[in-house]
Order: C-alpha cells, then structure tokens, then sequence
C-alpha cells in the first residue's frame, strides 16, 4: 500500500504548481490529462488514496490532490463516462459522515455537486441534519435535482433554524409541489 501512495504523490506532484498569486497560470493540458488518467485506471483504491491525501486547511498543502480530484469530477461529466461517473460519486458519498474532517467532507461535497447524481443524494440527505456540511449538501442536491426533492422533505422535520430555512428555500428553487401542504403549515 505505501509504495502505491508514494506512487500516486508523484504522480500527483506532476500537476502544476500555482503562480505567485495563487493561480494556475501554467497548466500542461497533457499532463493533467495524463495525470487524471493514471488516478483513473487505478480505480476505487487510487482515487481512496487521492482523498487521503486532501486535509483541513492548515493542515499541510493539499492544492495538487484537490486539484486532481476537481479534475477528476469535471472529466466523469463527460456523456460516454456514465458508468465511471457512478463508481467516482459513490465512492466520494461513501467518505460522508464518517471521522474525516468536516472541511474535506465539504470539498467531497463540492465535487459531488460537479458530478454527482441521484445515486448520491441519500448520502447528501443524510448531511442536511448536520450543521457544518447541511449548506453545500443542499447545493449540490439542488445541481443533481433527481431525488433531491426527496431527501429535503425528509430533513425537513427534523431539522430547525438556519437549516429549516435553507431547506424550505432549496424546495422552493426545485419548485416542490409535494412540500406545499407540509410548508403552510
């Protein structure tokens, strides 16, 4: 296992460094892609170890796994990527709500918001009762749309205050009808 880590740093550390202002101003199309295609052909344990790779912020630099993830979840949007869209997301869903630092869940969220679908919106449900991560789960929900609907009405009653409100103004941006009797109430 560590020697397919140091593996996947390396080939990480090929990604472009940011400039001086903190942007990539230097990007190697073909490498990226070649880079992105290595973490994807290694599958599910690649793309576990990239994710270990991501850490809070402050907690060392993390900028080229990010970066590749991103890249990763814009590349599984392509039509003919479908069925590895599904195995990218699940395995992203899979890292919510367990021990890994609520940050990171965020960024996961953020990618799944990019490439998830409704394969992923129970585990984006189960975030809404959380207080750190109901914001972007409702996002990315509201980007997926199929099952979205769901998992809010779902959340609704058991969450109060600021994520009540998110919920209520997600259903209403989905134009839920189901929601409306629950919601004049």
């Amino acid at each position: 296992m560590a020697t397919q880590s140091s593996a996947l740093a390396e080939l990480i550390n090929r990604l472009p460094d940011p400039d001086e202002q903190g942007l990539l101003s230097n990007i190697d199309k073909e490498t990226v892609d070649s880079v992105v295609s290595q973490i994807y052909e290694g599958g599910q344990k690649s793309l576990s170890a990239l994710i270990d790779m991501i850490v809070e912020p402050g907690g060392g630099n993390d900028f080229k796994p990010r970066y590749a993830l991103h890249c990763l979840a814009v590349r599984m949007c392509k039509p003919d990527e479908e069925k590895s869209r599904r195995v990218f997301t699940q395995t992203l869903a899979m890292q919510l709500g367990g021990d890994r630092p609520k940050a990171v869940q965020k960024y996961l969220i953020q990618q799944l918001q990019v490439a998830g679908g409704e394969e992923t919106a129970a585990a984006l449900g189960k975030m809404l009762q959380d207080e750190e991560l109901y914001e972007p789960a409702a996002q990315a929900l509201v980007a997926i749309g199929n099952g979205a609907s769901e998992q809010l009405r779902n959340a609704l009653p058991k969450v109060d205050g600021k994520m009540k409100l998110t919920i209520i103004q997600n259903l209403g941006v989905l134009r839920d009808a189901e929601s409306v009797n629950t919601l004049k109430n």
